[in-house]
């Protein structure tokens, strides 16, 4: 378990505590990995694109549809409690099958679940997510939308550019999944950068983070907001900075030009062809300092002013309420009228 109070802080957490106090120390304290569709497509694109040589390692491809509904929910709480246990004995066996049965919600008789659970093809899916533990696991549909998009990303005249062209190009240095640790002050951080180019006769460095959207990209503005991305660019153009001053091994740092950062969005659904968004140097601002929405008088926070309130929070040890909420003694002025 991370310490709340000496931790490195990335942007994921940063976003959290954007939407309370709680669910930050819930993050650092006890962390989960998320399961989504989308979000296991957006990764396994990512890996295909940045990584291919890793993506037997760490996907695992189901032959079938896993099952859906309530035994759906009865197979994936079966499956929790069978891999996080050592214990192998027929009790524990039985006792996950009572568990799933019970946190499912089934209102038939547990031994006619139990008749529905025996069926051949569920069992061969349970034994293939047991072989295959440690991997995310992709249901045929999720790998096909993944591949596809792939194809597109690769193929399309406006982001073949950024994915096949400039990488191939020798005089082109392409870092895909850049780790880097640097610090704001005194404080740690961390981000892990999709793929930045280094385009070395010009003196440009591209940074770049691949999206997917089962809404067409042309809601990304939406996701924008929403997902905290125009802090994400901004955290990660400091970044970059201090990369290129500390780690990069790039002579005469001062004479370089990070170019502004750049979404790849693709549709997972495969209706849209992608599009690349570009952030401005107001999105970045905005993302570090604060602001707000056009058209929109309520403020949002930028990934600094949100690193302040984490102090505050580690200060005052009281996680329970907004720093904002603490300010008005929890009593908090609606005033949503001009």
């Amino acid at each position: 378990m991370k310490d709340l109070y000496k931790h490195r802080v990335s942007i994921s957490g940063l976003n959290l505590l954007a939407k309370s106090p709680r669910a930050y120390k819930k993050y650092i304290e006890k962390p989960q990995n998320e399961e989504s569709e989308a979000l296991r497509k957006g990764s396994a694109l990512d890996c295909m694109l940045t990584e291919p040589e890793e993506f037997d390692n760490r996907f695992a491809v189901a032959d079938s549809t896993p099952p859906g509904g309530m035994m759906g929910e009865f197979v994936r709480v079966f499956l929790d409690f069978r891999t996080k246990s050592s214990d192998s004995s027929e009790a524990a066996y039985e006792a996950a099958l009572q568990a799933a049965y019970k946190i499912s919600g089934f209102k038939t008789k547990y031994e006619t679940v139990l008749k529905k659970f025996e069926a051949d093809d569920i069992q061969e899916y349970i034994m293939f997510v047991i072989d295959s533990q440690g991997k995310t696991i992709l249901s045929p549909n999720e790998w096909v939308s993944a591949l596809g998009m792939k194809e597109m990303l690769l193929n399309n005249e406006c982001t073949k550019k950024y994915l096949v062209s400039l990488p191939s190009n020798p005089m082109v240095t392409s870092y895909d999944q850049l780790s880097i640790t640097w610090y704001h002050g005194k404080l740690e951080c961390k981000s892990i950068l999709d793929k930045v180019l280094v385009l070395h006769e010009s003196k440009h460095i591209i940074p770049i983070d691949i999206k997917t959207t089962s809404k067409g990209v042309g809601s990304f503005i939406q996701s924008f907001i929403r997902y905290g991305y125009f802090r994400q660019c901004s955290f990660y153009r400091d970044a970059i900075e201090y990369w290129l001053y500390h780690e990069s091994g790039l002579e005469n740092p001062e004479s370089w030009t990070i170019e502004p950062f750049r979404f790849i969005v693709a549709d997972s659904n495969l209706n849209d062809f992608p599009l690349i968004y570009v952030a401005s140097d107001k999105d970045l601002k905005i993302g570090k300092q604060g602001g707000y929405i056009k058209g929109s008088n309520k403020p949002i926070k930028g990934w600094s002013q949100l690193i302040d309130d984490l102090f505050w929070y580690q200060a005052s040890r009281d996680w329970r309420y907004t720093r904002e909420e603490h300010l008005h003694h929890l009593e908090v002025p609606i005033d949503m009228f001009e």
